[in-house]
Protein backbone atom coordinates (compact mmCIF):
# COMPACT_ATOMS: atom_id res chain seq x y z
CA UNK A 1 0.00 0.00 0.00
CA UNK A 2 1.22 3.50 -0.85
CA UNK A 3 0.18 6.64 1.02
CA UNK A 4 0.90 10.33 0.74
CA UNK A 5 1.06 11.93 4.19
CA UNK A 6 -0.34 15.46 4.28
CA UNK A 7 1.54 18.28 5.98
CA UNK A 8 -0.97 18.57 8.83
CA UNK A 9 -0.35 14.97 9.91
CA UNK A 10 3.40 15.54 10.01
CA UNK A 11 3.00 18.74 11.97
CA UNK A 12 0.73 16.92 14.43
CA UNK A 13 3.63 14.55 15.04
CA UNK A 14 6.46 17.09 15.19
CA UNK A 15 4.55 19.62 17.30
CA UNK A 16 2.94 17.03 19.60
CA UNK A 17 -0.50 18.42 18.81
CA UNK A 18 -3.06 16.72 21.01
CA UNK A 19 -5.15 14.71 20.48
CA UNK A 20 -3.73 14.00 17.02
CA UNK A 21 -0.10 13.12 17.68
CA UNK A 22 -0.66 9.44 18.57
CA UNK A 23 -2.45 8.67 15.31
CA UNK A 24 0.19 10.59 13.37
CA UNK A 25 2.92 8.60 15.12
CA UNK A 26 1.21 5.32 14.22
CA UNK A 27 0.97 6.34 10.56
CA UNK A 28 4.66 7.24 10.48
CA UNK A 29 5.58 4.02 12.28
CA UNK A 30 3.88 2.01 9.53
CA UNK A 31 5.98 3.90 7.00
CA UNK A 32 9.18 3.51 8.99
CA UNK A 33 8.72 -0.26 9.31
CA UNK A 34 7.86 -0.50 5.60
CA UNK A 35 4.42 -1.91 6.35
CA UNK A 36 3.26 0.77 3.90
CA UNK A 37 5.23 2.90 1.49
CA UNK A 38 4.96 6.53 2.55
CA UNK A 39 5.44 9.68 0.52
CA UNK A 40 5.55 13.40 1.28
CA UNK A 41 5.08 16.26 -1.17
CA UNK A 42 8.22 18.36 -1.69
CA UNK A 43 6.39 21.56 -0.87
CA UNK A 44 5.43 20.07 2.52
CA UNK A 45 9.12 20.04 3.46
CA UNK A 46 9.52 23.79 2.97
CA UNK A 47 6.21 24.49 4.71
CA UNK A 48 7.26 22.45 7.74
CA UNK A 49 10.71 24.06 7.81
CA UNK A 50 8.94 27.42 8.10
CA UNK A 51 6.28 26.36 10.63
CA UNK A 52 8.77 24.59 12.90
CA UNK A 53 10.90 27.74 13.23
CA UNK A 54 9.10 28.74 16.45
CA UNK A 55 10.34 25.75 18.42
CA UNK A 56 13.49 24.64 16.65
CA UNK A 57 16.77 26.12 15.41
CA UNK A 58 17.72 25.95 11.75
CA UNK A 59 20.03 23.01 12.44
CA UNK A 60 17.33 21.17 14.40
CA UNK A 61 14.74 21.71 11.66
CA UNK A 62 17.13 20.41 9.03
CA UNK A 63 17.89 17.35 11.14
CA UNK A 64 14.19 16.66 11.76
CA UNK A 65 13.30 16.96 8.09
CA UNK A 66 16.30 14.92 6.96
CA UNK A 67 15.18 12.14 9.29
CA UNK A 68 11.69 12.39 7.81
CA UNK A 69 13.20 11.91 4.35
CA UNK A 70 14.60 8.60 5.59
CA UNK A 71 11.05 7.45 6.33
CA UNK A 72 9.04 9.03 3.51
CA UNK A 73 10.01 9.42 -0.13
CA UNK A 74 9.74 12.98 -1.44
CA UNK A 75 7.48 13.59 -4.43
CA UNK A 76 8.28 16.71 -6.45
CA UNK A 77 6.03 18.96 -8.45
CA UNK A 78 6.52 20.38 -11.90
CA UNK A 79 5.71 23.87 -13.09
CA UNK A 80 2.75 22.63 -15.11
CA UNK A 81 1.27 21.12 -11.96
CA UNK A 82 1.47 24.45 -10.15
CA UNK A 83 -0.31 26.14 -13.05
CA UNK A 84 -2.91 23.37 -13.16
CA UNK A 85 -3.52 23.74 -9.41
CA UNK A 86 -4.01 27.48 -9.80
CA UNK A 87 -6.49 26.90 -12.62
CA UNK A 88 -8.37 24.05 -10.91
CA UNK A 89 -11.84 25.11 -9.76
CA UNK A 90 -12.49 21.82 -7.91
CA UNK A 91 -10.13 22.74 -5.07
CA UNK A 92 -10.48 25.90 -3.01
CA UNK A 93 -6.99 25.39 -1.59
CA UNK A 94 -4.10 25.27 -4.08
CA UNK A 95 -1.92 23.41 -1.58
CA UNK A 96 -4.50 20.62 -1.30
CA UNK A 97 -4.65 20.38 -5.08
CA UNK A 98 -0.85 20.05 -5.18
CA UNK A 99 -1.04 17.32 -2.53
CA UNK A 100 -3.54 15.44 -4.69
CA UNK A 101 -1.29 15.81 -7.74
CA UNK A 102 1.68 14.47 -5.79
CA UNK A 103 -0.47 11.56 -4.61
CA UNK A 104 -1.32 10.73 -8.21
CA UNK A 105 2.33 11.00 -9.25
CA UNK A 106 3.46 8.45 -6.67
CA UNK A 107 0.46 6.19 -7.35
CA UNK A 108 -0.74 6.55 -3.77
CA UNK A 109 -3.72 4.53 -2.70
CA UNK A 110 -4.69 7.18 -0.14
CA UNK A 111 -3.91 10.66 1.08
CA UNK A 112 -3.67 10.68 4.88
CA UNK A 113 -4.94 14.03 6.16
CA UNK A 114 -7.07 15.57 8.86
CA UNK A 115 -8.79 17.69 6.20
CA UNK A 116 -10.64 14.95 4.35
CA UNK A 117 -13.47 17.24 3.27
CA UNK A 118 -10.97 19.44 1.42
CA UNK A 119 -10.08 16.46 -0.78
CA UNK A 120 -13.63 15.59 -1.83
CA UNK A 121 -12.71 16.21 -5.49
CA UNK A 122 -9.37 14.44 -5.29
CA UNK A 123 -8.77 11.53 -7.68
CA UNK A 124 -6.92 9.84 -4.79
CA UNK A 125 -9.20 9.15 -1.81
CA UNK A 126 -8.39 10.91 1.43
CA UNK A 127 -8.63 9.28 4.85
CA UNK A 128 -8.15 10.69 8.31
CA UNK A 129 -5.47 8.79 10.24
CA UNK A 130 -7.99 6.84 12.35
CA UNK A 131 -9.82 5.64 9.20
CA UNK A 132 -6.52 4.60 7.65
CA UNK A 133 -5.33 2.79 10.77
CA UNK A 134 -8.65 0.93 11.03
CA UNK A 135 -8.49 0.00 7.34
CA UNK A 136 -4.87 -1.11 7.62
CA UNK A 137 -5.50 -3.26 10.67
Amino acid sequence: MRILVDTNILLDYFLDREPFEDDAAQVLELCQTNAVQGFVAAHSISTMFYVLRRGYSVAQRKEILLSLCQILRVVGIEDWQVVAALEDDCFDDVEDCLQAQCAMDCNADYIITRDGKDFAQSPVPALVPQQFLTLFN
